[in-house]
């Protein structure tokens, strides 16, 4: 089976923050928790409050960071990478048999065999195939019909254990 696509800048933030919570999930799970907390402590501290407040201010600072400043930073940078790289404004092609997935874009061909892919995770949106914990690349699921994810997520569950898919 093979795919071709072009990514936008969309795609590329969608895959950044995947593999920017991807790297350490647990880790991502308790500073969003703590982020969440922080905003709560702060909100009932600020409405029930009749003194000094400036201590809530540093609080602040990890749900400002966390839930805010990384987000715009990932997506100024799928931006930016979407619109220097002449790699991204060029078609992607996949081919997928039993060896593993054929690459072939404007940055070169290559084969990722089945036994090195770390995962694959599928989203709404996209599947995204980790080689590593900080390496990964997307086809959206918009770059295929029905027939052809269907077909995709056979070919995965063929090649790939169940620990491997989150599909």
């Amino acid at each position: 089976m093979q795919v071709e696509f072009l990514l936008n800048w969309k795609d590329l933030f969608r895959m950044l923050r995947h593999i920017h919570t991807g790297q350490y999930p647990r880790r991502n799970y308790f500073f969003y928790a703590l982020s969440v907390f922080c905003l709560l402590y702060v909100f009932y501290n600020l409405a029930n409050s009749t003194g000094d407040v400036r201590f809530l201010y540093g609080i602040i600072l990890l749900p400002l960071f966390y839930m805010i400043i990384i987000p715009l930073a990932l997506l100024f940078k799928a931006k930016n990478m979407w619109k220097r790289e002449e790699l991204f404004q060029k078609k992607f092609q996949y081919k997928f048999d039993s060896k593993g997935i054929h690459m072939n874009s404007a940055g070169g061909k290559g084969l990722v065999e089945w036994e090195t892919l770390r995962k694959v995770h599928g989203t709404r949106e996209d599947f995204i195939f980790y080689v590593a914990r900080t390496q990964a690349f997307i086809i959206p699921l918009s770059s295929m019909n029905d027939e052809k994810q269907e077909k995709l997520r056979e070919i995965l569950k063929e090649n790939l254990s169940e620990d491997k898919l989150k599909l």
